[in-house]
């Protein structure tokens, strides 16, 4: 038995999900990518609208959001809702995140710009 650190675990063990000789890097490098934007675009979105409307547009822009996170609550599942399909895989997902991570970006733009709904 091989030894790593002391710990008692094996090097070849691996964790499920974490990246091994088998999978590809740029898959973990995207995906992180993907999901760092998308939360800094949301982050500059919830300043915009601080920054345009003040404490009442953020209490609306928040009312707005609650629902969704309340229903993915209760369904205890996105498939539950009519998300993302449970056979997605992880690259899939990446794409569904950078397409509302785009769309995201768009209510951004038009939040600056003054643009009318």
């Amino acid at each position: 038995m091989s030894f790593v650190y002391g710990l008692g675990c094996r090097p070849s063990s691996g964790l499920p999900g974490a990246v091994s000789p088998k999978r590809a890097l740029y898959a973990t490098w995207l995906t992180s990518f993907v999901g760092l934007s998308a939360l800094f675009v949301y982050g500059m979105w919830y300043g915009i609208v601080n920054r345009r409307w003040g404490m009442l547009g953020l209490l609306a822009f928040v009312t707005v959001q609650v629902p969704a996170g309340i229903a993915v609550a209760f369904a205890r599942t996105w498939s539950g809702i009519g998300g993302p399909h449970p056979s997605l895989s992880a690259l899939d997902l990446t794409g569904v995140i950078a397409a509302l991570t785009v769309v995201i970006l768009a209510g951004g733009h038009a939040t600056i710009r003054r643009a009318t709904v």
